[in-house]
């Protein structure tokens, strides 16, 4: 995120010479969170993906709902330790509307930029069909800018 709009312009030319088009941006993240320091700081770190995105030219923010995360040891990455615990299941029956209320924000911001957000899923335990979070998000208000990417 600590590219210069120099640095931002200069990847998207080197890319543009290469015949290389930049489709997503895809932040690893979880909107999911019930720590509110931890969610807003995925909703910030997003935010500014969907400003990269659009500073490279690319039409698309690929975000996930929940992403738990790896953990690494002696270089191998694993989910076993971040889906075999769940450290918040008590939170479960909030968590769905932790995604919906961040992703009606970052909705906005998206649709401010001309930038198409694309959410992954993770765990059934945050929702069990993509449709789940449009009716949710349409009934807080009308997102243009919402795609779900069940064809990834």
């Amino acid at each position: 995120m600590d590219l210069s709009a120099d640095h931002r312009k200069h990847l998207r030319d080197l890319a543009g010479e290469a015949g290389i088009e930049l489709c997503a941006v895809s932040p690893n993240c979880d909107l999911s969170s019930p720590v509110p320091v931890q969610r807003e700081t995925m909703i910030s770190y997003v935010r500014d993906c969907i400003k990269l995105a659009h500073d490279l030219g690319s039409p698309i923010c690929k975000i996930f709902a929940a992403w738990r995360g790896i953990t690494l040891h002696d270089g191998l990455a694993t989910y076993d330790d971040t889906y075999g615990y769940n450290q918040y299941g008590f939170w479960k029956s909030d968590r769905r509307r932790f995604v919906v209320e961040s992703m009606r924000e970052l909705c906005r911001v998206a649709e401010d930029h001309g930038i198409v957000l694309a959410m992954q899923n993770h765990g059934p335990d945050i929702v069990n069909l993509y449709s789940d979070v449009h009716v949710a998000l349409e009934r807080g208000e009308p997102i243009s800018s919402m795609s779900d990417s069940t064809s990834w």
